[in-house]
């Protein structure tokens, strides 16, 4: 695929996310809603395409790029104050409270329930990174770290240039905005995955220090959403293709990670394992998200993502495009059993698992990757 053409795709979906949010939450605030929403689509990406054409100094500013970093991070320290997160419509800052509550009550974490009545979904190593935000109080810090966090990736992988433009279209973002307000971890996961995800795809793996360090890493970023399993198989297939890793090192690869993956599990089994049994993330995702039956389907998707990938840039545009297809998947199932309004407005979707797919689009959002010489060459 072209630079062009991914970059209008990349540019599309962004609109699309930032609408969907815009409309939603608009409507409930202000008159004329859609009108508003389309505006404020429109003008994104009229911007987004004047700061692209444009040749301007002021555009690839080391104190413009920190100072509006600084500023929005800023603005949202101050927002947690007086934004009543309990009071809100969604409750993932409620599922790590209450997740450790029960922990450190001495009970099975996962039969917790959040203010909402929901049992947990995500798995250990998500709630292990949640930890010292809860112990603080705020978990509202975790997802302010991942727009910093993606902000240092931007600026130190890409142009000047293009990092500004990446970092206007996040603090532009209604998405965003919704995100870090409401105390979601959709971004900041998403965000640990690219960092991972581009240090893989960087590194030889033919060297033994770099295969065990890089399956235990991924074991563990996999023990924070599920989701991640189809962005592996991406990354697996573009490895075997072009010959980055031989079947049989991939199929070793593959197990160190499963296996470290399923460690992270072994505290439940021993001393929770009826209760486990009984109720575990991958129950309450198969009630909420998909059914197991989805699943190949899902993987299918990946596969074909891996296939299309032919150097290393395009597995980080491929992955988030299956991240966006598995969201649409997921949306147009509920959109069926529910009805489409019904679903949208009355938040049977889950519209922040979109945000899966924003750190991969905005970093695909570029024309200067390195070439990996190990990689390509290979």
């Amino acid at each position: 695929m072209k630079d062009e053409t991914r970059n209008q795709v990349v540019i599309l979906l962004v609109v699309i996310i930032n609408f969907l949010f815009a409309y939603k939450y608009f409507a409930r605030v202000m008159p004329y809603a859609l009108m508003g929403s389309i505006a404020y689509s429109t003008m994104v990406g009229m911007v987004y395409y004047f700061l692209q054409k444009r040749e301007t100094k002021w555009v690839e500013s080391n104190m413009l790029f920190w100072g509006i970093t600084f500023l929005y991070v800023s603005l949202h320290v101050v927002f947690f104050s007086y934004i009543k997160v309990a009071q809100l419509n969604v409750d993932r800052w409620s599922v790590i409270s209450s997740f450790w509550d029960v922990a450190f009550n001495g009970k099975y974490p996962y039969s917790a329930q959040s203010h909402m009545g929901n049992y947990p979904g995500p798995l250990p190593v998500y709630f292990l990174l949640s930890l010292p935000f809860y112990l603080i109080h705020e978990v509202g810090y975790l997802s302010l770290s991942g727009f910093i966090l993606l902000a240092w990736v931007l600026r130190r992988y890409m142009s000047h240039k293009d990092s500004t433009i990446a970092l206007f279209l996040l603090v532009s973002s209604v998405a965003l905005f919704w995100e870090i307000s409401v105390r979601s971890t959709i971004v900041v996961n998403a965000v640990l995955f690219l960092v991972y995800l581009r240090w893989l795809t960087h590194i030889d793996l033919r060297k033994t220090s770099y295969f065990i360090l890089s399956a235990v890493v991924g074991g563990l970023l996999l023990s924070t959403r599920s989701i991640f399993a189809f962005a592996l198989v991406v990354y697996g297939v573009f490895a075997l293709k072009n010959k980055v890793l031989p079947f049989k090192k991939l199929f070793w690869w593959s197990s160190l990670l499963l296996a470290t993956f399923m460690i992270t599990f072994l505290p439940f089994f021993l001393f929770y394992f009826y209760e486990f049994t009984k109720l575990n993330p991958f129950f309450v995702q198969s009630d909420t998200l998909f059914p197991f039956s989805y699943v190949p389907i899902l993987f299918g998707v990946a596969v074909i993502a891996g296939l299309l990938c032919k150097k290393t840039p395009d597995v980080f545009f491929w992955t988030g495009m299956v991240f966006g297809a598995v969201f649409s998947i997921y949306a147009i199932r509920l959109c069926m059993i529910h009805g489409p309004v019904n679903a949208y407005i009355n938040s049977v979707i889950d519209l922040s698992y979109s945000l899966f797919c924003l750190p991969l689009m905005l970093y695909s959002l570029r024309s200067d990757e390195g070439k990996n010489v190990f990689q390509e060459a290979a």
